[in-house]
């Protein structure tokens, strides 16, 4: 019984599941079964269900307090291709993620926000530094984020 309420126990698995089935049919096909969406994204083979992008593993809002910052870790479905690039609202487009990647990717591609993501890995290893939650926060993130849209608007996603 107290695995219910804790964030560490086999129901925060099968609530984020839930959230994500919830939110495929609410953005893409409301036809799909949840076997289907647990099939693609293979959810029976995780002991846990973290995000596509920062690799965090996500915490249903029901475990969440208001003063602490698990909202980040928060389930969100994200479109690999943007529907502002006319990304589809197919299952392969879809990528589960945490709802602080979702906000932060913006419009970019999916390919587009890991290559960031990796630059700024290398960069912490290369310097011994930890600017990966540091960079993600920044304002200036979110002008080079819209510089690399404008990008890919101009030169269609790589």
């Amino acid at each position: 019984m107290k695995e219910l309420y804790s964030a560490d126990g086999k129901s925060n698995k099968y609530l984020v599941m839930a959230t994500i089935h919830g939110a495929v049919r609410r953005w893409g096909d409301s036809m799909l079964t949840d076997d289907q969406i647990d099939d693609h994204f293979k959810f029976r083979d995780m002991e846990v269900i973290k995000c596509e992008y920062c690799k965090k593993r996500l915490i249903h809002r029901v475990f969440h307090k208001p003063d602490d910052n698990l909202h980040k870790a928060a389930p969100s479905i994200d479109h690999k291709i943007p529907q502002a690039m006319n990304g589809s609202g197919e299952l392969e487009n879809f990528a589960v993620c945490c709802h602080e990647c979702n906000v932060i990717k913006g419009s970019l591609t999916a390919k587009t926000f890991k290559r960031l993501l990796k630059a700024v890995d290398e960069y912490d290893e290369r310097h011994g530094t930890d600017m990966r939650e540091a960079f993600l926060d920044e304002w200036w993130f979110g002008r080079l984020a819209e510089t690399i849209q404008m990008r890919q608007v101009t030169e269609g996603p790589k």
